[in-house]
């Protein structure tokens, strides 16, 4: 049986989050399948749109200070 390659998670999804790249093209460059894909982003609530990450993360920031 062949060897299941290892699949960077983090940097499908960081290619996911960023939204620049279709799924199909996030699976070629990771040797993964676009449904995989689909169903780790879906399990996960990954988000395609960072902007709501970044004004909690802004939000998170300015209340330290």
């Amino acid at each position: 049986m062949a060897e299941r390659k290892q699949v960077d998670w983090e940097g499908v999804e960081r290619d996911y989050s960023a939204g620049l790249l279709s799924l199909r093209e996030i699976a070629d460059k990771h040797g993964t399948k676009e449904g995989t894909i689909r169903s780790r982003a879906k399990t996960n609530d990954w988000s395609r749109n960072l902007s709501e990450k970044i004004a909690q993360k802004v939000e998170s920031i300015s209340r330290k200070e």
